[in-house]
């Protein structure tokens, strides 16, 4: 149950992380980082968009299916930190006024 919502937790984040990406990007208050991923951005949003959910979602589906292992666990607690770290940067290093 706990990597169950872990997992979900890391989904939520992820489109979190998306939506802000794609939003500071058009109002170029950023840019990719991701070498890969700007390869990706500069064939089309489209494109990012799916690499960028087809790699998260198809590595929690094969981390989901083999939580019983030891090294999945890890890597799910791995993938938590970095997501919610990633969260916490935003929400305190933003200088955003809604």
């Amino acid at each position: 149950m706990l990597y169950e919502v872990l997992i979900l937790l890391i989904v939520v984040f992820n489109l979190i992380d998306l939506g802000a990406t794609l939003w500071l990007i058009e109002e170029g208050l950023a840019v990719e980082a991701n070498p890969f991923m700007k390869e990706t951005m500069d064939m089309g949003v489209e494109i990012f968009i799916f690499v960028k959910l087809f790699f998260v979602f198809g590595g929690l589906y094969i981390l989901r299916k083999n939580k019983d292992r030891k090294a999945a666990r890890i890597a799910i607690w791995s993938a938590f930190i970095t997501y919610f770290s990633l969260m916490l940067y935003f929400l305190f290093n933003s200088n955003f006024t809604i």
